[in-house]
């Protein structure tokens, strides 16, 4: 039964990582299953950044989260990529919506 729970609790730790820039220490404890304070021993082992005043958590991407492998050519999503792709993404939405408006 720990296995299942530790194995599980490594997915929540991963899901998090990838979904989460910041996340408030009572919904990452209640995610995980444990105690504030367990919460915040296993931020320190995950090099998450704790902020007192708030109560956020700051969470610390690892490399290959942040760089993303797009296209054929094996190109890395700069700051200038993804802000390219996200003015596309808005367009096409913008168009989507005035689209169904009529």
């Amino acid at each position: 039964m720990n296995l299942i729970v530790e194995s599980t609790r490594k997915r929540v730790i991963s899901l998090i990582t990838k979904a989460y820039s910041t996340i408030h220490i009572s919904d990452a404890a209640k995610l995980l299953g444990l105690s504030t304070e367990e919460t915040l021993l296993l931020a320190e082992r995950s090099s998450w950044s704790f902020e007192g005043e708030t109560g956020y958590l700051l969470i610390r991407k690892p490399e290959s989260i942040v760089s993303i492998n797009a296209g054929k050519e094996g190109a890395i999503l700069g700051p200038e990529n993804g802000t390219e792709l996200l003015e596309k993404l808005t367009d096409y939405i913008l168009f989507l919506e005035s689209s169904t408006a009529k």
